[in-house]
């Protein structure tokens, strides 16, 4: 058997179909004049919270709690953390117990991610940790862990974790039935990168997929080197879980074109989020997707042939910013 014909047997095995989405591709408007033709792949489109590449990961790492019997999960993350939640309503919905510890905002109110997450479990399911505690958020979970006479396991922030590597590789092989659909092979995929697994994963899976594009990853978290042991790790958990050799694909890490630190809001952000609803209909939260298509806006000039977009998702961010997105836009007032 041949290692693209092992990979695609190890995702389908691994992932339950009915929670792999499908989404579709189609042209954009251009951002800027010179841009060449570009495309953006709707993720956003898969679900209302647990949409986009976050629900790939789901898609294997869900069925992999239940096939070990895990009952009860710990699971880290930012407040306002998309990833925490699409996730928890999945482990109820799976009936696995989920206790979540959050790096706390002072005085962060009720809205977004935020009002989502204290919808789906009550106050003291939810452990709030300060600047201080938080680099010892996962000893602080683990020790929660042991007290549990259920098995147990530990989600670290955006699943990083080997079950949700398979579905975070389903969409290199989609957006591969993407090309073939429309009859076009993509030069260049621009896609951004939180904890990385997701854009690790689209390098690790393209050589696999069948996929020939350049991957450009705009950095929304983390830095170079931690990308990099991002992208080693990942290798390190295909070759355990299937045999094969990671081989990667081109690619080049970006940092945006402004307010690089993570979670850095500016008018020139903002201002994105609202031209890209405005001018192509897309809902774009400021955090990553913005600074995202900015970023796509400042490479134009280098990139030459086929270029995607990859938009994630996480549409509900958007809902934390209400207050900041209309008092800047003169036409809201």
């Amino acid at each position: 058997m041949s290692e693209q014909s092992k990979f695609r047997t190890w995702l389908e095995v691994s992932c339950d179909p009915d929670r792999v989405p499908a989404t579709r591709i189609h042209r954009l408007h251009p951002l800027r004049a010179d841009m060449v033709q570009t495309w953006v792949k709707r993720e956003d489109e898969s679900g209302f919270v647990g949409s986009g590449t976050k629900q790939r990961k789901f898609a294997s790492l869900i069925p992999w709690l239940q096939a070990q019997g895990i009952q009860a999960v710990a699971a880290l993350g930012g407040e306002r953390s998309n990833h925490l939640a699409a996730l928890v309503p999945l482990l109820t919905e799976a009936g696995i117990q989920a206790e979540v510890f959050v790096r706390a905002r002072v005085g962060d109110p009720a809205q977004g991610n935020t009002l989502l997450l204290r919808l789906a479990l009550p106050p003291e399911r939810i452990h709030r940790l300060d600047a201080a505690a938080w680099p010892q958020a996962s000893a602080t979970a683990d020790a929660w862990l042991k007290t549990q006479p259920q098995p147990a396991y530990l989600i670290p922030e955006g699943g990083t974790c080997p079950p949700a590597l398979a579905g975070a590789m389903t969409l290199a092989t989609d957006i591969h039935r993407n090309e073939h659909r429309n009859s076009l092979a993509f030069d260049h995929i621009i896609t951004d990168a939180g904890t990385g697994l997701t854009a690790a994963a689209l390098i690790l899976a393209a050589p696999l997929a069948g996929l020939s594009a350049h991957i450009h990853v705009m950095m929304a978290a983390g830095s170079p080197a931690s990308f990099g042991e991002m992208l080693h790790q990942a290798g390190e958990w295909l070759f355990a879980a299937t045999g094969i050799s990671p081989r990667y694909a081109a690619y080049t890490l970006h940092e945006p074109p402004t307010a690089r630190a993570f979670g850095s809001i500016n008018q020139a952000v903002l201002a994105e989020s609202r031209r890209l609803a405005r001018e192509h209909g897309l809902y774009a939260d400021p955090v990553y997707t913005a600074k995202l298509f900015l970023t796509a806006r400042h490479l134009a000039p280098s990139l030459t042939g086929e270029v995607l977009i990859i938009h994630g998702g996480g549409g509900t961010g958007l809902l934390g910013f209400g207050e900041k997105l209309l008092a800047t836009d003169p036409s809201a007032l």
